[in-house]
């Protein structure tokens, strides 16, 4: 467990990233998609460092995954707090 709650740190990211996307949400929509961004970023250049970021066409390939990771991120959190939900157990 990551955290004590989470189930690895990708899931931490995502659940940081919803939580800064609601309490930034006054600020301006730039600002909340900035917010709600960031903590997944930080963990994906973290997870890929060393893996190709060296060159441009690595940083691109990189980029181009981003989303269908945060997507795919999204839904595997998603599951984890329902079945959190329903067995009563606090990890996702």
């Amino acid at each position: 467990l990551y955290r004590r709650w989470f189930a690895n740190r990708a899931h931490a990211a995502v659940a940081a990233g919803i939580v800064g996307l609601a309490l930034a949400r006054r600020r301006g929509p730039a600002t909340a998609l900035a917010v709600a961004v960031l903590p997944s970023l930080a963990h994906n250049l973290d997870y890929n460092r060393g893996r190709g970021m060296g060159s441009a066409q690595g940083l691109a390939r990189i980029a181009a995954a981003m989303p269908a990771r945060l997507l795919i991120d999204l839904v595997e959190l998603g599951s984890a707090v329902r079945g959190s939900a329903r067995h009563g157990a606090v990890v996702v």
